[in-house]
């Protein structure tokens, strides 16, 4: 009979740090990928590669919330 779940959880927590992290990963990395996954994916290795290389500059999230916030009341304003 097939483990259940509550079993698999189990075995599982009583793998050590590094085997619970190659676990996860080799379920995460081996299941089916869709085209719109893909996709993203694609878009963020070619982010972080333009990051990494230096062609675009990065802002803090403060900034951008700050940026968000200010464009926020000028949009209210308006109305």
């Amino acid at each position: 009979m097939p483990m259940t779940l509550a079993e698999i959880e189990k075995e599982a927590f009583e793998l050590n740090r590094e085997e619970q992290l190659r676990l996860a990963q080799d379920i995460f990395v081996k299941q089916p990928v869709s085209e719109i996954e893909q996709a993203w994916y694609e878009e963020a290795a070619r982010r972080l590669k333009d990051i990494e290389e230096g062609r675009v500059k990065t802002i803090s999230a403060g900034e951008v919330f700050a940026e968000a916030s200010t464009r926020l009341k000028k949009m209210r304003k308006q109305k």
